[in-house]
């Protein structure tokens, strides 16, 4: 990756709450949840075999919270790996899991051979590249480490800007196309807003799936995308 691209994801990763802070919101911990259960809903419907089968790539795992996640769904650990550039989050997540593998590596080149994976999950990643060709190339690699038979990318990212955060770009549906020309998308919104949800509080369960339900209020796309058959 870029220098100054990784510079730039480094300080704008350093300015974020963690995840643990986040979680402390209930707002918060219901979008969360949410998208445990979307995720958890896809891997029980869309695979032809268990979980425990697949070989897993986390791209962008970050402190390994959803590596971890799958983990506990039935993945084998012997068949998952997570990776980010980021050191000192790949530090944290071989602290926190140290049964599972995780790599330090820039998404441009990653060291994983040609088809090395069934299954690669993209969790807000795409997002906070905001560097087109650095994206693309990103992209390109995800695609060479996927399986040509059957691999797919498990996609979640935001679909609308940010006004109060530079540092995200929206990836709309012709934004993924571009980046992966090759796969089909099966995309839907999902997630209420995030500074709605978190401003819900006690009144969190009782709003959050309403307004959950209004598509216009869904902040981000879930889904998959795979090879065209």
């Amino acid at each position: 990756m870029a220098a100054d691209e990784a510079l730039r994801l480094h300080i704008a990763d350093a300015s974020r709450r963690s995840l643990d802070e986040r979680l402390a919101n209930r707002g918060f911990r219901r979008l969360w949840q949410e998208r445990n259960d979307a995720l958890a809903q896809l891997l029980s419907t869309r695979l032809e075999k268990p979980l425990s089968e697949y070989r897993i790539l986390d791209f962008g795992c970050g402190t390994g919270s959803v590596t971890h996640w799958l983990d506990l769904q039935g993945a084998s650990p012997d068949r998952l790996t997570g990776v980010d550039i980021q050191r000192d989050r790949i530090a944290k997540a071989r602290e926190s899991y140290p049964h599972l593998a995780f790599v330090e590596a820039s998404g441009e080149r990653l060291p994983f051979a040609a088809g090395q994976f069934d299954i690669a999950l993209a969790f807000t990643v795409f997002s906070s590249i905001l560097d087109p060709f650095v994206a693309k190339r990103v992209a390109t690699e995800m695609t060479r480490v996927l399986a040509t038979d059957g691999g797919m990318i498990i996609w979640y990212d935001m679909r609308y800007p940010n006004p109060s955060n530079p540092n995200l770009r929206a990836m709309t549906r012709s934004r993924i196309r571009h980046l992966f020309p090759t796969l089909d998308a099966e995309l839907a919104p999902l997630t209420l807003l995030p500074p709605v949800a978190e401003r819900l509080g006690p009144l969190t369960d009782a709003l959050y799936p309403p307004l959950a339900a209004i598509p216009v209020l869904r902040s981000h796309y879930f889904g998959l995308l795979r090879a065209r058959r």
